[in-house]
């Protein structure tokens, strides 16, 4: 059955709901133009704006934003791929996924990007295959390992 936005109801015009808004009036908010956690604009931090709210005639429109780089130790999230065993059950894609947390970068775009280009499909292909060819022969792999905190003892 394919999905019909007329025929939800209240949440195809209003996502959320009949929520109510809170008894108190907001004097900020936290949004997530980005990702908090995984950038792919090879920056390797935290990424996120605030909003607060201002006088129209400091800030047009009522709102204020204030945007935030902050680097993180994100050995902890690293070592938890392998110490959970996601990384080694998730197969290519909790590689490329990790390779992702290391590099701030579209990995699993660059793999599937080099493969294409190369007349390869990895869904038909192989993955596994693939990947390991895309690995080696791009030497994404090391790349990778040389921007690993968990192996150069980086924080950032």
């Amino acid at each position: 059955v394919r999905w019909q936005p007329t025929l939800n109801g209240e949440l195809s015009a209003h996502p959320h709901g009949d929520m109510q808004m809170p008894a108190a009036p907001r004097t900020w908010h936290v949004i997530n133009p980005g990702s908090v956690g995984l950038p792919l604009n090879q920056r390797p931090t935290a990424q996120f704006a605030v909003l607060e709210a201002a006088h129209d005639a400091d800030a047009p429109g009522g709102w204020r934003a204030r945007h935030f780089d902050v680097a993180y130790d994100r050995r902890p999230v690293l070592d938890a791929f392998k110490t959970s065993g996601m990384l080694a059950a998730g197969g290519v894609f909790s590689t490329l996924f990790y390779w992702e947390v290391v590099t701030a970068a579209p990995e699993i775009i660059y793999f599937y990007r080099w493969a294409y280009e190369r007349g390869m499909d990895p869904d038909r292909d192989g993955l596994e295959a693939t990947f390991e060819r895309y690995a080696v022969e791009s030497g994404r792999r090391d790349f990778v390992r040389l921007h690993d905190p968990l192996y150069n003892g980086a924080t950032g």
